[in-house]
């Protein structure tokens, strides 16, 4: 995953991008933003499950396990 400042990095200043470029940075915010909002459910399973599995702590990070 991209994130935004590796995004501006790459694009420069943001004075001068296309309407196509902001569009792809908002989209990046909007997916940090989604693992914030996840960031709790994963850590409390990581809590409630000591021997869980890195992959399955990201699973519940991503939204991909109930």
């Amino acid at each position: 995953m991209t994130l935004p400042g590796q995004f501006r990095n790459a694009h420069g200043d943001p004075a001068t991008w296309s309407s196509q470029e902001i569009e792809q940075y908002l989209d990046l915010c909007d997916g940090v933003m989604d693992i914030f909002d996840a960031l709790p459910k994963a850590a409390a399973f990581a809590a409630a499950n000591p021997s869980a599995t890195p992959a399955e702590i990201a699973a519940h990070l991503r939204g991909g396990a109930r």
